[in-house]
């Protein structure tokens, strides 16, 4: 049976004024939680366009458990994009940073 799912009262106990439940760390139910309600839900900060100055430029990192690749297009826009192929499942950018020129 599900231990916090549906159980704000169980969550809140985790935090104490001088400590934190060792839970938080390593509870994978609680994890799917975060995953699920933080991450899939809201935007997260995955880089800071600077960090992709030129046309072709990126940056892989993760967002939640889900692999991300943030791009300068040739329009000058920025984008984030799954870092996965839609046939294969394979990541598209190897490297944490790189140019596709």
């Amino acid at each position: 049976m599900a231990k916090y799912r549906d159980n704000p009262d169980a969550i809140r106990a985790l935090l104490r004024d001088t400590e934190v439940h060792k839970d938080l760390f390593i509870d994978q139910e609680l994890f799917d939680l975060e995953m699920e309600r933080l991450y899939a839900n809201t935007w997260v900060y995955v880089g800071h366009d600077s960090q992709v100055p030129n046309p072709g430029d990126y940056i892989t990192t993760t967002v939640g458990n889900q692999p991300v690749v943030m791009v300068r297009h040739s329009d000058k826009s920025v984008r984030v994009l799954h870092n996965r192929c839609p046939h294969k499942g394979t990541m598209v950018a190897g490297a944490a940073c790189g140019n596709t020129g």
